[in-house]
């Protein structure tokens, strides 16, 4: 990985970027699964700035960002259990003009290392999004159920639920 990208916590600042960088990403990502009408829908009710701010308030959360140059290139967020044991990682994204180098992969283990008492950590992916899931392959995650509501948001998209033990992986 080159020296410009520089992972962080995120910031209030950094909101209506990380917003605008989502947007892009799940519109590269899901318009050809679920039309643009309805990614733009489900972009403006999840990852508007006003949503993505909670994000900064949790006790046993991270919040990270990379930069690049100017921009936001990445960014994932992920929570804990009270005692840390067990991850969700609520989002992990890339720009996509910077997917395929690496940059995923530095974001996850930033993120992981946020939680050295993790004993495993879970996502949901779309089943469609075969991309996503080779990734989450490649770095240990195993499908474990599939879910009709993807992380229970109420919109009844599907999703592929994976989960990695921390045995799998190793922050370097």
């Amino acid at each position: 990985m080159s020296s410009p990208f520089a992972v962080r916590p995120a910031t209030v600042a950094d909101l209506v970027a990380v917003s605008s960088m989502l947007g892009e990403t799940w519109h590269a990502s899901y318009d050809s699964i679920y039309g643009r009408d309805r990614v733009s829908e489900l972009t403006a009710r999840w990852h508007s700035p006003d949503k993505l701010l909670g994000g900064l308030a949790n006790k046993n959360g991270v919040f990270l960002v990379v930069d690049h140059e100017s921009s936001i290139a990445g960014t994932a967020s992920a929570v804990s259990d009270d005692c840390g044991a067990h991850v969700d990682l609520l989002r992990l994204y890339v720009r996509p003009s910077h997917q395929g180098g690496g940059l995923g992969a530095k974001l996850l283990e930033a993120t992981l290392r946020r939680f050295p008492r993790a004993q495993d950590i879970a996502l949901d992916v779309e089943p469609a999004n075969l991309r996503a899931i080779a990734f989450y392959q490649r770095q240990g995650f195993v499908a474990a159920a599939t879910v009709s509501d993807c992380s229970g948001s109420g919109d009844g998209i599907p999703a592929l639920h994976m989960v990695r033990k921390t045995t799998a992986w190793s922050a370097t």
